[in-house]
């Protein structure tokens, strides 16, 4: 369940169990917007420059949710309308011992449950001499828009399995996963994101998968900061860079909190909370390409 949620459903109605205001999403960006106060933004095009990044180093708890007599929004949008397993009706309720409401089965001699929980995206920073690997998006969201390669993990694989998976299928390159390099929680869509720092392995090519338009290798001044898709990419590729620079590689972790009705990646909408990171430089065994491995991929590069 989203906690951000949570938290614009009690500011709606205070303590009222249901909130009714005229308009959902006004009073969801009301909300949103009084916690600017006490937030600082992060703004994609902001990305390039020596300004330190928004975030909250103290970790916030989600104030417990109000008993209610009937599911809330965010519940009646998820749809699990028969039993997988006897193919009964499936109910909105509360089990016994929980306060979420799940999908149970009406059959009382199955009562299987129908959890939904988060996905998990993985995916990798791909390094090349310097210079990032980057794919340009061919399906939605954000068709046309620039992304590290990176997608849902499958069942009976690692994650770096997956991150190196999602590589070859983006930008049709093998990679050397080199070591995990941040964790972002984002409530609001109910997703955990998970990337890899990793650098081109054998044959050292790339070129667009049959979900990329176009592929590029971008030395870090020419990223298109105002053309990434994600707020989850434009803050990756951040301190990618600044660790990059600093010499000194950190693992990183923090919720990313967007404000309701805000595109993936709209400037100023969202912001990052309770990051944390550890340094992780010591603990690596990372190897460079072999010398005269070429720079430049089956999709050509950027400088």
């Amino acid at each position: 369940m989203s906690l951000s949620m949570l938290r614009h459903t009690q500011c709606w109605g205070g303590t009222h169990p249901h909130p009714k205001p005229q308009n959902k999403l006004l009073a969801n960006k009301a909300q949103f917007s009084a916690s600017k106060s006490q937030q600082r933004f992060y703004s994609p095009q902001a990305a390039s420059s020596d300004a330190p990044l928004a975030s909250s180093s103290t970790i916030t708890l989600p104030e417990p949710m109000a008993p209610t007599e009937e599911p809330p929004a965010r519940f009646q949008r998820l749809k699990s309308n028969f039993c997988r397993m006897c193919g009964s009706k499936m109910i909105g309720r509360k089990p016994e011992g929980e306060r979420e409401w799940r999908h149970v089965c009406s059959n009382s001699n199955c009562g299987y449950i129908d959890y939904f929980n988060p996905r998990m995206v993985v995916g990798c920073i791909v390094e090349h001499h310097g210079k990032i690997l980057l794919a340009r998006r061919a399906i939605e969201p954000c068709r046309g828009k620039w992304t590290v390669p990176a997608g849902y993990m499958e069942l009976h694989e690692s994650t770096a399995e997956g991150a190196a998976r999602e590589t070859r299928e983006e930008v049709n390159a093998e990679v050397q996963v080199l070591a995990p390099y941040c964790h972002w929680d984002i409530p609001m869509i109910g997703q955990a994101y998970i990337l890899f720092r990793a650098q081109l392995a054998h044959p050292y090519t790339f070129s667009p998968g049959s979900e990329s338009l176009e592929t590029a290798l971008f030395d870090p001044k020419d990223i298109p900061y105002d053309s990434l898709a994600f707020s989850s990419v434009a803050l990756s590729l951040k301190y990618y860079l600044e660790d990059a620079a600093s010499g000194k590689w950190r693992m990183h972790h923090g919720v990313i909190d967007k404000q309701p009705g805000s595109g993936p990646n709209d400037p100023g909408t969202f912001y990052l909370r309770d990051h944390m990171s550890v340094l992780t430089s010591h603990l690596e065994n990372t190897t460079a390409p072999p010398p005269g491995a070429s720079g430049k991929g089956n999709g050509g590069s950027r400088h």
